[in-house]
């Protein structure tokens, strides 16, 4: 087996167990909190700091001497399905996010931890609570696209609509009511607001959606150079999403799929990069060195508010910055599902051992290793590529034989 540790200091040692249900009564009276369509940085979670405290990003607070994140605030969330989570976003230290969740009367605790390395060159890393699983195969890399062809909510009324978002990279400017053969781009006054394309290019009319004559959109990407951008067709949900244009000039299709199922990616100089399912996740962590928005997937309908009149503190009063009196405070296992490696997430107040076992349905021992932690915070990751593809049971424990984690993972 290999090993390969990466020790993180930190100043304390967080200590979490079963949470305590919650009384969402009254909900719907609660003010709902909304990705920024303008900016991807504004996520939902992002999106109420208080205006007096310079270092509040809403969900946490921002420490200047250590550079790190402190959650603040406890969430409901409400998925696509109806179900609701309670959530705490605990921090973001070392470039690991941490959060912790369970259903709203407190069963099914758990708690994750991404790492930016994961995802790194993305903007996005995402989480999905249906799949309890990280997925960083909904976007391509930041470089490797300039708009993205998507359902989103438009900002004056939440309603859902279909049309492109710009990455962070790309300015843009919009020409109306001008022939687009006499557009001089460079009198142009541009943007960097992501969604300066938006959905209106289009409208509604006797037979269907129709593109609004004598408009044109002008990109500058990360190259400088100018591209112009014309729509010609769109055909609706029930016609597929499928969106007709051109770039400067030359002819371009891309399909969104009924009902706009998916996200198509686009690179102006390369066409479609990446296409990825809308419903594949729930929330998106960012993926910039120190970025700390956090959005939620309002494609598929996700709602989010947070807990009237409720701090960190109300993560069942068991979240604490104390130290905690066990050898292992905490233990964590990802991604789930495997892959060829394991990454057991651990904090510990001393240095010890614990035992990794991972035992096929029938009770048989399929892989076993002791593995020595260091003080503090530690990844160690494992070489499970000789196992075959199945369900395994994982069991971890310390040296006297108390378990600190057990479940079921699939390879």
């Amino acid at each position: 087996m290999r090993y390969i540790f990466t020790i993180l200091l930190i100043a304390c040692t967080f200590v979490v167990s079963a949470q305590n249900p919650v009384d969402i009564t009254g909900i719907n009276s609660w003010p709902k909190l909304h990705n920024s369509v303008t900016h991807w940085e504004d996520g939902a979670f992002n999106i109420s700091p208080d205006g007096s405290n310079q270092n509040d990003l809403s969900w946490g607070i921002y420490d200047p001497v250590d550079h790190n994140v402190y959650g603040d605030s406890l969430y409901i969330i409400q998925l696509a399905d109806d179900s609701y989570r309670q959530l705490y976003v605990e921090q973001l230290v070392n470039g690991m996010f941490t959060f912790h969740y369970a259903e709203i009367d407190g069963t099914n605790a758990q708690t994750v931890v991404l790492d930016k390395d994961d995802f790194q060159g993305k903007n996005f890393g995402h989480y999905s609570f249906y799949f309890e699983a990280e997925n960083h195969t909904i976007e391509p890399l930041t470089d490797e696209w300039d708009m993205v062809f998507m359902r989103y909510n438009r900002p004056s009324d939440y309603y859902g609509v279909a049309g492109v978002l710009t990455n962070k990279h790309v300015q843009v400017a919009e020409a109306d009511g001008i022939d687009t053969a006499l557009v001089d781009p460079s009198t142009l006054t541009y943007s960097d607001e992501i969604n300066t394309i938006g959905y209106d290019w289009k409208q509604f009319g006797s037979s269907g959606f129709e593109v609004v004559p004598d408009r044109s959109y002008y990109l500058i990407d990360e190259t400088g150079d100018t591209t112009t951008l014309i729509f010609h067709d769109f055909s609706g949900s029930a016609g597929g999403g499928v969106c007709d244009f051109t770039i400067n000039g030359e002819f371009k299709t891309i399909q969104m799929g009924s009902g706009y199922v998916n996200r198509v990616f686009y690179d102006l100089e390369n066409g479609v990069t990446h296409t990825s399912p809308r419903n594949a996740w729930d929330i998106a962590f960012d993926g910039t060195d120190f970025g700390t928005a956090i959005r939620t997937n309002e494609e598929i309908g996700t709602d989010l508010w947070i807990y009237p009149g409720a701090d960190a503190s109300a993560w069942n009063g068991n979240v604490s910055v104390v130290e905690n009196n066990k050898d292992v405070s905490f233990v964590n296992v990802y991604p789930v599902p495997m892959t060829d490696e394991l990454t057991i997430y651990t904090g510990t107040v001393s240095q010890v051992e614990i035992k990794v076992q991972l035992l096929d349905l029938a009770g048989r021992i399929v892989s076993e290793n002791m593995v020595e932690l260091n003080k503090g915070v530690s990844t160690s990751t494992l070489d499970v590529s000789a196992l075959p593809s199945g369900i395994f049971n994982l069991m971890i424990t310390d040296a006297n034989g108390n378990v600190l984690d057990s479940k079921k993972v699939v390879k």
